[in-house]
């Protein structure tokens, strides 16, 4: 299924351009649990209401498997300690290499599939007299 949705959590900035805005914990739990899966989730912290942008981040972790994750996850949060929470936890549970800058996190496309044979060079049993 082919990727396409952008979510943009937070609770004061607008969306960008081909973004679904998101204000809340709740609005967001519900875009990600729609039909439509998410190529990016870009996400503020402190939304001005009990539920903040890391706990969105530790529902992930909680209750979707790796598969599920978005194609790609941006933090634009002004918070550096939120900022420094959900990089650890995305970088600890998240399907993604570590951060080059730390604030946004990619999938990689799949490794080449590789012959499924053995070397005969490196098999004895494979060795012919």
């Amino acid at each position: 299924m082919r990727k396409n949705t952008k979510l943009w959590l937070d609770d004061d900035r607008p969306a960008p351009k081909d973004f679904l805005w998101a204000k809340t914990y709740i609005d967001a739990l519900a875009v990600i649990l729609s039909d439509s899966p998410l190529y990016i989730l870009s996400l503020d912290n402190d939304l001005g209401r009990n539920k903040e942008g890391y706990d969105v981040v530790k529902w992930m972790v909680e209750f979707l498997d790796l598969d599920e994750w978005p194609d790609e996850i941006r933090v634009h949060s002004a918070n550096s300690v939120a900022l420094d929470n959900m990089s650890a936890t995305i970088e600890r549970y998240g399907p993604y290499p570590p951060s080059f800058n730390g604030w946004i996190w990619k999938r990689q496309s799949e490794p080449p599939a590789t012959d499924p044979r053995p070397d005969p060079r490196t098999h004895p049993e494979y060795w012919t007299e």
